[in-house]
């Protein structure tokens, strides 16, 4: 059960928003969806602690029709994931995610999706 100071909406796990550009960036915090978090899921009903792990800082970007949220770090650095050119490397957050996938199908002991349109295969 969450305090009612600490809603489980999206919007109000958000601390800070920064615009830089195109892109914006969120120091926010969240949820790990795993069932005996005691941060996340664990709560009473006099809990005053904060609404979720973190907070984290995240790169929003809309590109097209496609918004995505990349993990920055508990400190914020504009230059992380953008190119020289001032792009966004999209190849390393790929990579990044990649990893993380198989590292968390690893310890879980998850056999990854062998489809070639799955994010897991290269």
């Amino acid at each position: 059960m969450t305090h009612p100071q600490h809603s489980p909406s999206r919007e109000s796990m958000v601390v800070q928003r920064l615009e830089v550009g195109i892109r914006s960036y969120e120091y926010r915090y969240t949820l790990c969806h795993r069932p005996n978090c005691s941060v996340c899921y664990g709560r009473q009903e006099d809990y005053v602690g904060p609404p979720g792990h973190g907070p984290y800082w995240y790169m929003c970007v809309t590109t097209g029709r496609r918004w995505t949220r990349v993990y920055i770090g508990k400190t914020l650095d504009l230059t992380r994931f953008i190119l020289p050119n001032g792009e966004i490397d999209w190849s390393t957050i790929k990579e990044r995610r990649r990893a993380r996938l198989k590292a968390r199908a690893k310890s879980k002991e998850v056999t990854l999706c062998p489809c070639p349109s799955s994010p897991n295969v290269k």
